[in-house]
């Protein structure tokens, strides 16, 4: 990774910095986040991010299943 580049570690951290009605509007409803800002919250994501993510509705199946509390005990 470049100097200075952020990782999907890092961009989980940063959404919790951002208020609940933001959190919601980028990750739960318009458009899917795209593929890089979905693994982040799947793989790095607190609750909160994990949460809103379960919340859109068309987020795939696959993607949901990762996100289940039960995937995590794994």
């Amino acid at each position: 990774m470049a100097p200075g580049a952020c990782g999907p570690a890092h961009a989980a951290a940063a959404l919790t910095a951002l208020p609940e009605r933001t959190l919601e509007t980028i990750l739960a409803s318009g458009s899917l986040p795209g593929p890089s800002l979905t693994s982040a919250v799947v793989l790095h994501g607190d609750s909160r991010a994990r949460t809103a993510l379960a919340r859109h509705p068309r987020i795939d199946a696959r993607v949901l299943r990762q996100l289940s509390p039960s995937a995590t005990r794994r």
